[in-house]
């Protein structure tokens, strides 16, 4: 790792000395050291160490911004990358009639080395390639015994990420995540189980295989069930699925300025129901998720509270969508455009707070209906309005009958608006579980295990 003197020394090199015409100048980076393993049909397919420093620059001239990004941190490299985001940000700035000029740079604040309780582990930043291979043997040998196959990732790592900018705001924080996905798998049926969090110490790969083995065998010879309405308990894996669709078309900027949000016109009134609140909260107050206290223009984040008790609140913002939309702040949510789905400002650490209930008392109070592990091919984009989403079940779906977990069904596609769908939430657990997203952020989606009542299934798949 590099470490905050001489992170921020070299990025201060980066955006000093600039010329008479460049209004502003930001030197964001985000490096990534690690180690990454992946196996598959109960094999290490392969270990490799990671190392993965990113320096991005911004320019501003004449009210134009434009990026630049390279992996050269020497002094060569970083004058290079400088240069490049000048002449491009010259080159928009002589071109473009019609240009929304840039919101003013973060003034500095006196904060720049951030340090949050248990984001770093030291465990884990030492964690070296082959640390999960004996793990894995004796896993791999309890899947055989049972006759399926296992199939999964183990990823340790350090992440560091600092910005330096032309007005002297200085940031930096360093952070560690682990993460463990185990898949088992035979013929056409599957289980799964797996956590992501700070600390490699709390990965317990053994019991993961356990859980993904049972999940397969349970599912072994799956019944059939015709589409229909089903209450239905969703482990956290299902539920962060669906909040990640929720935030990336209901609670952008983007969506309230074209009308495509859920939000659009409705702020401050009921869209969902009272069980439901959803929060972002990028520094991980609650002692679950990976955090990340900046965003890529050195602006704190802070909680934000975006769906309260069922009722909209707000959504999440940069400068830029703060400044145009007027009346609101930066949220603290300017990123990189590939970090993004639409190229703007995200949700990433999506919190929604649980309930009272344990995984007993959510599957006591249901008669006859489903248990579902997760979701795949997900499609959000239906209609955002209404958050009308579908998608199959996956990893292990089982029947309920009275109470008790039964055995496993062939996978189904459910379409429904999930507003709907949570305004009939009967349950919600009361411990948080972080699910990574779909995109390279460091972060992670927290939530409970819910119980909804009539969740639409349209059809059944075919495998």
């Amino acid at each position: 790792m590099f470490g905050s003197d001489r992170l921020l020394e070299l990025l201060g090199r980066a955006v000093g000395d600039r010329a008479a015409d460049v209004d502003h100048l930001e030197a964001s980076f985000h490096g990534l050291e690690g180690q990454f393993t992946r196996f598959g049909c109960s094999t290490v397919l392969y270990s490799s160490d990671v190392f993965d420093p990113k320096v991005t620059v911004r320019a501003v001239v004449g009210g134009c911004a434009a990026d630049a990004t390279t992996t050269d941190l020497t002094a060569d490299g970083l004058r290079a990358v400088r240069d490049q985001a000048i002449a491009t940000a010259r080159s928009v700035a002589q071109s473009s009639a019609r240009r929304r000029p840039a919101p003013e740079p973060v003034a500095p604040d006196g904060v720049s080395v951030i340090d949050l309780p248990n984001a770093f582990d030291d465990a884990t930043a030492a964690t070296e390639s082959g640390a999960v291979f004996g793990t894995l043997a004796s896993a791999f040998a309890q899947a055989d015994a049972h006759g399926v196959a296992l199939a999964g990732r183990y990823v340790t790592g350090a992440h560091e990420r600092a910005i330096a900018t032309s007005t002297g705001l200085v940031r930096y924080f360093r952070s560690t995540a682990a993460d463990a996905r185990v898949y088992a798998t035979v013929d056409r049926v599957s289980g799964m189980c797996g956590d992501i969090g700070p600390a490699v110490g709390k990965l317990d790969v053994a019991r993961f295989a356990d859980v993904a083995i049972e999940k397969c065998v349970r599912s072994k010879d799956p019944m059939e069930l015709a589409p229909g309405a089903y209450d239905v308990i969703l482990e956290p894996a299902a539920v962060a699925e669906l909040c990640e669709w929720l935030g990336l078309v209901g609670l952008t900027p983007r969506g309230l300025e074209d009308g495509t949000s859920f939000l659009a016109g409705r702020l401050g009134e009921a869209v969902t129901g009272d069980r439901v609140t959803l929060l972002d909260d990028g520094r991980c107050a609650r002692g679950v998720g990976l955090p990340m206290p900046f965003d890529r223009e050195g602006v704190l984040k802070r909680e934000v509270v975006l769906i309260e008790g069922g009722v909209g609140r707000t959504v999440v913002h940069d400068r830029d969508t703060a400044a145009r939309l007027g009346g609101c702040a930066s949220t603290g949510h300017a990123v990189q455009k590939e970090e993004s789905f639409d190229g703007g400002p995200t949700p990433s650490h999506l919190v929604f707070l649980p309930g009272d209930d344990t995984a007993e008392t959510l599957l006591a109070r249901v008669e006859r209906g489903l248990w579902i592990t997760s979701f795949h091919y997900v499609n959000g984009l239906l209609d955002p309005r209404r958050a009308l989403m579908t998608g199959l079940t996956r990893h292990g779906t089982f029947a309920i009958a009275d109470g008790r977990l039964g055995r496993g069904v062939r996978n189904l596609r459910f379409t429904d608006s999930v507003l709907e769908a949570f305004a009939r939430i009967d349950g919600v657990g009361r411990e948080l579980q972080a699910s990574a997203p779909g995109w390279g952020l460091a972060s992670a989606t927290s939530v409970p295990m819910l119980l909804i009542r009539g969740l639409e299934f349209t059809g059944a798949s075919a495998e």
